[in-house]
């Protein structure tokens, strides 16, 4: 289960149309946002 914290990063990626910029993808990606990892 995703933190609130995790939610509300999402949910503004989201609402703004733009790509969610993490290390850690998977905590984020079946949430529906586009992911980008900058380390790979």
């Amino acid at each position: 289960m995703p933190s609130i914290q995790d939610l509300m990063i999402a949910r503004i990626c989201m609402s703004r149309g733009l790509p969610l910029v993490t290390r850690n993808v998977g905590d984020f990606e079946y949430l529906g946002v586009s992911c980008i990892n900058p380390f790979s």
